[in-house]
């Protein structure tokens, strides 16, 4: 029963990480989309509201189960292709998105890879719900069997010294997965000056 009970845990928190950051786009996506209709009829903005609301249940429902399985498309392309596909999905007009990758990601292994990819997953899935930003800027650097990862965005910030105690799962997530990967992260951040989230990953012994 422990190990079962171990293995649900393991899917839930897994589901969180990926279909509920697909979720959350969907959703924008789907608002987006309302924009470009001037006005529905009765009969139309019914069928739109039920799509929405459905949407809007199923991020709950995802984000309740916890987690994301294993991306399939990561094996395929690895881990800056499976970033630029995530992003590619965001549509946000509203949100200027610039993507940066430099130097050698090959020797990033699978498990180690797939972790990154979630932290930075949960950053945008951030700064998507919370931020207002216009701008957002990824940036990720390896050199010397390491990872130098850096998302900012200009938008609303908040208080770190208050939000540091009543962290949310969002950021306790991106903590706690960097803390697992024996890498170090700052968070700057301060009302109506944007949010920077910097954090170094060591590539030596970070295999999962």
């Amino acid at each position: 029963m422990r190990a079962e009970e171990d293995e649900r845990k393991r899917i839930a928190a897994d589901l969180h990480d990926s279909v509920a950051q697909k979720m959350v786009v969907a959703k924008l996506n789907l608002e987006a989309f309302e924009t470009y209709f001037p006005a529905f009829n009765k009969e139309q903005q019914h069928v739109f509201n039920s799509i929405a609301s459905l949407v809007d249940e199923s991020c709950t429902e995802v984000r309740d189960l916890s987690h994301s399985m294993m991306p399939q498309a990561f094996f395929k392309s690895g881990l800056t292709d499976s970033i630029k596909s995530f992003l590619d999905k965001i549509d946000n007009k509203k949100l200027l998105i610039k993507f940066n990758a430099e130097g050698s990601l090959e020797h990033v292994d699978d498990s180690t890879g797939v972790m990154i990819y979630r932290i930075i997953q949960e950053c945008i899935q951030n700064v998507l719900k919370h931020a207002k930003a216009t701008t957002l800027d990824i940036s990720i650097i390896a050199e010397n069997e390491a990872l130098d990862i850096i998302i900012e965005d200009n938008g609303i910030g908040f208080n770190t010294g208050i939000s540091a105690e009543g962290a949310g799962t969002g950021i306790k997530n991106i903590q706690s997965r960097i803390a697992f990967l024996n890498g170090k992260s700052e968070i700057s951040s301060s009302p109506g000056a944007g949010t920077v989230i910097a954090f170094y990953i060591p590539l030596k012994n970070t295999s999962i």
